[in-house]
């Protein structure tokens, strides 16, 4: 019994003699396989880190931003925004961003630019209340603009969004009426029949749903 302890115990010991042995003669290889895990994990860290720097300063520019916007303090506030989009992008303040500089475009009908920061937003976005409000914003400038087929685009995509049902019906009220200035009736009252046929729908949006059911009715007879 001593005997084969003894050897299991020599056999134990060959192996960490061996071991040590193999460390020795390759120290030079685990020393740059160490430090080499060790950049990795350092370069890391460092970017995790100033990425959440990163998003918290961008959330303190955008929030002294948004109070000179609030004052009226307008000139400066646009100033703070266009920071915001150029030093921190691909985040969530810049995407706010984005849509206070879109309000202010449109406010001094800088349309087309405005056009652009919307469609940027409007795949960015997760939000999908959000997301459908912008491109139901891009139909009504679209619309606005004489471009029936660009707005009746913007307006279906909004309303296949997940979204509450008094959006959702808005956004098909918005697709019918443009269907209606395309003088495509039928399809117009297609979308409106949907619309009547929801539940729990709001009695203002079933009203105007209704009143544009007889009008396509009228303009369907003649």
């Amino acid at each position: 019994m001593s005997e084969q302890n003894d050897l299991k115990q020599d056999i134990v010991r060959d192996k960490i003699i061996s071991f040590i042995k193999t460390i020795q003669d390759n120290k030079t290889n685990y020393f740059q396989y160490l430090l080499g895990i060790s950049l990795v994990l350092f370069g890391f860290l460092y970017y995790n880190d100033s990425q959440i720097n990163k998003e918290n300063d961008s959330k303190v520019l955008t929030g002294k931003a948004l109070n000179l916007y609030i004052d009226s303090n307008i000139d400066d506030a646009i100033v703070d925004l266009n920071n915001v989009v150029a030093d921190y992008p691909s985040t969530k303040s810049a995407d706010i961003a984005k849509f206070y500089l879109a309000n202010d475009y449109l406010d001094n009908d800088m349309i087309d630019d405005a056009i652009v920061l919307l469609n940027e937003l409007s795949n960015s976005i997760d939000d999908e209340i959000l997301r459908s409000s912008i491109l139901n914003k891009l139909g009504d400038i679209h619309l606005d603009k004489g471009d029936n087929s660009e707005a009746l685009k913007f307006y279906k995509n909004a309303s296949k969004l997940d979204v509450v049902n008094a959006f959702k019906v808005q956004y098909l009220l918005n697709v019918a009426k443009t269907y209606k200035l395309m003088n495509e009736y039928s399809s117009a009252f297609e979308v409106v029949q949907d619309i009547i046929s929801l539940d729990d729908l709001k009695y203002n949006l079933k009203n105007e749903a209704q009143q544009l059911e007889g009008q396509l009715n009228f303009l369907l007879s003649k």
